[in-house]
């Protein structure tokens, strides 16, 4: 839905053409390809940083996500890799801020498609297990509500459409048709979190 609003500028200004469809994920495309310069530059050196940009380039995969535009997720490699960028921002300088703002763009990530929740699950293990020491509780709890409003347009369509409310309900009732009602809703959600 998130790519839905990228790319709308770019429609009202050019029309529905392939070039005003396309200007979104080719900015984005480009985007994440600086992105890439940047933050293996300052991970590494600029020479990682030029072949890791370049490969990003003329990679087969991130073309065609790139050149199919908006229902294969052309902004999650920029969401991903500029969250990634965040957080090692805010180990290096232990600034929240930079803490705060890489989970709201995770947040907008999940809005992009539900399947990204399973980088947001690798994010917070990784988190867990080797900087456990460094992030403190507060900064985790506003952090995470910072994720909650960066997703809070997929959220809320979930909670517009009863989603939640309806599981719960089937969940208390034991009859064998609530049971299998509780397993088309599950499958429906996690549908919309594992498929591209």
């Amino acid at each position: 839905a998130l790519e839905c609003y990228i790319s709308a500028p770019f429609i009202l200004l050019g029309g529905v053409t392939a070039e005003a469809l396309r200007t979104g994920p080719i900015l984005f495309g480009a985007m994440t390809i600086l992105l890439t310069y940047w933050f293996a530059n300052k991970l590494f050196n600029p020479f990682v940083g030029i072949l890791s940009a370049t490969l990003l380039a003329i990679n087969g995969c991130f073309i065609s996500i790139i050149k199919m535009g908006g229902y294969y997720g052309f902004s999650l490699p920029f969401f991903s890799l500029l969250s990634l960028s965040l957080f090692s921002k805010y180990v290096n300088t232990r600034n929240n801020l930079y803490f705060y703002l890489g989970m709201f763009v995770l947040g907008l990530g999940f809005n992009v498609k539900g399947y990204f929740i399973w980088f947001i699950i690798a994010l917070f293990l990784s988190g867990f297990l080797f900087y456990r020491k460094i992030i403190k509780p507060k900064v985790c709890c506003i952090g995470f509500i910072n994720l909650l409003i960066g997703a809070s347009p997929i959220l809320y369509w979930y909670f517009k459409n009863n989603f939640f409310h309806q599981l719960t309900l089937s969940l208390k009732e034991n009859s064998e048709n609530k049971k299998q009602e509780v397993k088309i809703q599950l499958s429906l959600f996690l549908s919309h979190c594992i498929t591209p």
